[in-house]
């Protein structure tokens, strides 16, 4: 089916500096309605699609029987730690990605979601993909957003103008000071929670450690591209060292209606975008599950015309990949098997591990070569954090102190 015709819109690109203060920046494309695919917001009645593991329906969640097989997830190495970043004079800067199938669905559930997992995994950066939010959202006081936020962090939202309750990326970033705070009588009266942020937080910091390499001089919001840039799906972050890309890319649809957009218009010109940032690292849902250690169950025959394991799609990923880039988890765990991120809920396949890895961190090779300044180390993903049908994933880069 085809997309009824709209206005063109002149594309402006804006910049936005990182300001020192916990206040949220947004950015709405303007531009044509995109058709329907399986991002759609779920009714409020009835949320089996995407969105949470517990289900406020009238119809139960579907619970794995016990004697169903489990599909195994191999074992894998811890392949960095505190003690060689202290070995190394080096600062571990880590980063999440997640895919939330609705932030205010997520936080009326859990409204300490996002401070625990950043708190769990102390972590630099925060990146979000399918917040479903709306510009009105981020500023509305009687929602209040800004209570849920990690304590911190500055956050920077993408929003979809295209379709309301659909798509939307966001990326928290860790606020740095180059001294420790002073203990004051304040500070006795703190919450909880921030009480063991603080304790929890132990990473070596070099000394003379430069802290302004940890934070974002510029932030973007798309590629530059008006057809690709009216549903919120980039936040691009351009740190001293590197480029980190949030990005939620298009689901082909439950009737691959998206599929030829998504292989021949977005992946070719998402490429072409990734080609020309220095020492980019890009993350987030991908929507696609590349080879057979991805999918619990592959060579199914359904998964030919299955969204995210299409021959299509998976060849695009591959012409990806073999211009250079690296998939970060495959290149440091090449045969770790049942390691996913995504798992249906209509189907009740977490229990089980019946899943597929959709969400990635994919870097340019420069960021895994020993004599770089910034090395990727591990990667892992955490599937006990429940809110969403998919789980986080994690990387751990090195940041040498320079001299």
């Amino acid at each position: 089916m085809k997309e009824s015709p709209k206005k063109k819109v002149a594309k402006v690109v804006k910049t936005k500096k990182v300001t020192a203060k916990s206040t949220a920046t947004t950015k709405s494309p303007k531009g044509s309605t995109a058709k329907t695919t399986q991002e759609e917001t779920t009714p409020k009645k009835q949320k089996l699609s995407k969105g949470s593991d517990t289900v406020e329906s009238p119809t139960k969640k579907v619970k794995a029987p016990k004697h169903q097989v489990v599909t195994t997830r191999d074992p894998i190495s811890k392949l960095w730690n505190e003690d060689r970043a202290r070995e190394n004079n080096s600062y571990t800067f880590k980063i999440a990605t997640w895919n939330v199938a609705g932030l205010r669905g997520l936080l009326t559930k859990d409204p300490e979601a996002l401070k625990h997992l950043c708190q769990k995994h102390d972590l630099d950066v925060l990146c979000l993909q399918e917040t479903k939010l709306q510009e009105s959202h981020v500023t509305d006081l009687k929602l209040n957003l800004t209570q849920h936020h990690p304590i911190g962090y500055d956050v920077h939202y993408s929003c979809s103008k295209a379709r309301k309750g659909y798509s939307g990326t966001a990326v928290f970033v860790k606020r740095q000071t180059t001294t420790k705070q002073q203990t004051t009588l304040d500070s006795f009266f703190q919450p909880k929670t921030s009480e063991k942020k603080e304790k929890e937080s132990t990473k070596h910091v070099p000394a003379n450690f430069d802290r302004s390499l940890l934070s974002p001089t510029e932030v973007l919001f798309d590629m530059g591209i008006e057809k690709h840039d009216q549903e919120g799906r980039m936040v691009v972050l351009k740190f001293p060292l590197f480029t980190l890309v949030n990005v939620y890319v298009p689901n082909s649809g439950q009737k691959l209606e998206r599929l030829s957009y998504r292989t021949e218009e977005w992946d070719v010109d998402f490429l072409k975008f990734m080609q020309s940032q220095s020492n980019v690292m890009w993350c987030g849902d991908l929507n696609v599950a590349h080879t057979n250690l991805e999918v619990w169950n592959d060579g199914a025959k359904h998964l030919a015309t299955q969204a995210g394991v299409t021959e299509q799609e998976r060849a695009s990923f591959t012409q990806q990949l073999e211009t250079g880039f690296i998939d970060v988890f495959r290149h440091l765990h090449p045969t770790a098997a049942g390691h996913y991120t995504y798992w249906s809920q209509r189907a009740g396949n977490r229990e089980p591990n019946k899943g597929l890895r959709l969400d990635y961190f994919i870097c340019h090779p420069s960021l895994l070569e020993e004599s770089s300044n910034i090395i990727v180390r591990d990667s892992y993903m955490d599937p006990e954090q429940m809110g969403s049908d998919h789980c986080p994933a994690i990387v751990e880069i090195e940041i040498k102190a320079t001299t």
